[in-house]
């Protein structure tokens, strides 16, 4: 029990003779489980809600957000502690409460995409040529607010992992014998001086984690965003195929940003 790191275990061992770094490894399965399911089912519902809301307005639009608005006035630390506390210990409460927590974040984005995009002309010209409600929310408006959604959940992740290891932490998240990394926190905060080891490697790895996973989201706005593109070097548009990378997930945007780069005919010079 608590042996130091070696040979046989690279990472030592905890207070009941584990294996630290096999622990570890499993506990990045259980966060990362909590992450994707988590983060999935919150983008998919609070777009939707979002979409209905921003799209139908009056009456839907007024209750969706009020509801939205009653989550987000309880701060998210005490309604996620609530919730934990109130359905128990588990990793599917964990995910149930953390999805209430994080719905009205996608909710808010999507809906306001969704009132940029339906004043557009091409919404408009869909309606005039008889299209209907479902065809429009799926062929013009889902498609130019994924590039946001998608951005924003790349981040939400990382806050996400973070909402799992404290409720670990504080013993309403994943019970024991589930290695969490939140958990592995807690048991090795009364080992901090004898064997450091348990408290350095879950902290070190969470740290990474979520560093990433920020890393990532900064990455996604930056690629997926036309307006934050930047132009590719003449070497590398032999690669791409063009001037800046392909950005389908926000036809709209791409298509302002093209615009934006081409001045008018007008104040184009002329030749002599």
């Amino acid at each position: 029990m608590l042996e130091p790191p070696s040979s046989r275990y690279l990472l030592g061992t905890d207070d009941l003779g584990r294996d630290v770094l096999s622990r570890a490894i499993h506990g990045a399965s259980t966060s990362l489980l909590v992450g994707v399911v988590t983060t999935g089912v919150s983008l998919v519902l609070g777009t939707a809600l979002g979409v209905i809301s921003g799209y139908a307005g009056r009456a839907v639009d007024l209750v969706l957000q009020r509801i939205m608005d009653a989550i987000q006035a309880v701060p998210g630390i005490v309604l996620l502690l609530f919730i934990a506390v109130v359905l128990g210990p588990s990793v599917q409460n964990t995910i149930i409460a953390l999805t209430v927590v994080i719905t009205p974040s996608f909710n808010r984005i999507a809906r306001g995409e969704t009132l940029r995009v339906r004043q557009e002309r091409y919404i408009e010209s869909a309606r005039a040529t008889g299209a209907s409600t479902v065809r429009i929310l799926l062929r013009h408006v889902l498609p130019n607010m994924f590039a946001q959604v998608l951005t924003l959940g790349s981040l939400i992740f990382a806050g996400v992992i973070i909402a799992e290891s404290a409720l670990s932490f504080l013993g309403i998240g994943a019970p024991p014998p589930t290695p969490s990394w939140g958990g592995m926190l807690s048991e090795g905060v009364r080992y901090v001086e004898r064997a450091p080891w348990i408290i350095l490697v879950p902290a070190v790895l969470l740290s990474i984690g979520v560093f990433s996973f920020n890393l990532l989201g900064d990455a996604l706005r930056d690629h997926l965003d036309p307006r934050l593109a930047r132009r590719i070097p003449r070497s590398a548009a032999r690669w791409w195929g063009m001037r800046r990378p392909p950005s389908r997930l926000a036809p709209s945007l791409a298509a302002a940003a093209e615009r934006a780069d081409d001045p008018p005919a007008r104040d184009r010079p002329t030749q002599p």
